[in-house]
């Protein structure tokens, strides 16, 4: 289920920060282009990130029927190796990337919105979700609530810029 809703989330989420960029760009190119830069990077790892995340359990729970237990972990420890590098790209872009760039733009008014507008980005979420995360709240992942406060950036920026 992970992996399909970030198979589905990801080219929205591109899109929103690809828009969000071209607000950017009418008032700082530089940063424009360095968002659009690390979204490519971090929506690209991030989609490989959610097939391996998925895929390990499910590979676990089938060596774990053939084989002990200890040698599924090494089995499964083998490939840690091999996609660790793309997620911690992936999760450096995604999480601090956007939002510092999102950030940047907003104090510095290059995204004509209200400055706690700052606060709409993944790591906004991180820390209003994790708290409750930590309580034994079942809710939807930091990230993803994440990339839907930048829809809501975007609306809020569109409507500025029209309005």
């Amino acid at each position: 289920m992970s992996f399909w809703l970030s198979f589905l989330g990801q080219p929205g989420g591109y899109i929103v920060m690809w828009l969000l960029a071209d607000l950017i760009s009418k008032e700082n190119t530089s940063l424009a282009c360095i968002l659009k830069v690390v979204t490519l990077i971090g929506c690209y790892t991030g989609l490989m990130c959610h097939v391996v995340f998925c895929l390990k359990p499910l590979l676990y729970q089938k060596l774990c029927r053939k084989m002990p237990d200890d040698e599924s972990n090494e089995v499964i420890k083998v490939i840690d190796p091999i996609f660790n590098p793309p997620m911690y790209l992936a999760g450096v872009m995604l999480w601090f990337g956007i939002a510092v760039i999102v950030i940047a733009a907003i104090l510095t008014g290059a995204l004509p919105v209200p400055k706690w507008c700052a606060f709409l980005n993944p790591i906004g979420s991180l820390i209003v979700l994790m708290p409750l995360k930590k309580c034994g709240v079942r809710i939807i992942g930091a990230l993803g609530f994440g990339f839907v406060l930048l829809s809501v950036l975007l609306i809020i920026a569109a409507n500025a810029v029209v309005f």
